[in-house]
């Protein structure tokens, strides 16, 4: 809170009373500049941006920018999906969370399958 609303909005005034450019930052930037960045940014790395200060967690958790990145990473969900009845950062989250689900069963599958297949000793297995 410091920083972002007290030091930064301090620095880039005294640079301008200074004459000096401004600091180089994210926040110095214009809001359509931020929003672009968190729309070129993976889903995950967007989800710990969140994280940094308020305003880039309210930019964020923007409803539309949640809504472009379920349809970017799970297009046959989202033409699927006809109304969300709770925001799409949720949906996009729990749609990730079953991904990862079938991802991990799968991938035990295959282990017990390549166990089966070699029949590895029920003592070296433990």
């Amino acid at each position: 809170m410091v920083k972002d609303e007290i030091a930064l909005p301090l620095m880039i005034d005294i640079c301008a009373e200074a004459g000096l450019p401004a600091p180089l930052c994210l926040m110095t930037l214009p809001q359509e500049l931020k929003v672009q960045i968190l729309e070129a940014m993976p889903s995950v790395e967007l989800a710990k941006v969140g994280g940094v200060c308020k305003e880039l967690r309210d930019l964020a958790n923007n409803n539309e920018l949640w809504k472009h990145k379920f349809a970017e990473e799970f297009s046959q969900e989202f033409f699927r999906t006809r109304e969300v009845v709770e925001t799409w950062r949720v949906a996009f989250r729990r749609q990730w969370e079953r991904k990862k689900k079938q991802q991990r069963q799968k991938l035990v599958e295959k282990e017990r399958r390549i166990q089966k297949h070699l029949q590895i000793p029920e003592w070296f297995r433990a």
